[in-house]
């Protein structure tokens, strides 16, 4: 089983598009999570555009993807 930070290793971008987080990496290996109202906090919390493309670098990028990932992880 993959740890987070395989995982996030993976996963280099994400955006926020149509009521959902996409996240990618360069394997193009997409993760789709539906934004519900605790992913809607997160994004404004870390004040998150739509529609742009974000690379995963630094410390509240990380976070949010670590925040979100293990609620889908969770719900799954």
């Amino acid at each position: 089983m993959k740890s987070l930070e395989d995982i996030f290793n993976t996963n280099n971008f994400f955006s926020i598009e149509d009521n959902n987080v996409l996240f990618w990496g360069y394997d193009l290996d997409a993760r789709i999570i539906k934004i519900t109202p605790y992913v809607k906090n997160l994004i404004d919390k870390y004040d998150f555009p739509d529609g742009e493309v974000i690379e995963l670098f630094d410390d509240d990028t990380y976070q949010f993807f670590k925040e979100v990932y293990t609620l889908r992880t969770e719900i799954n």
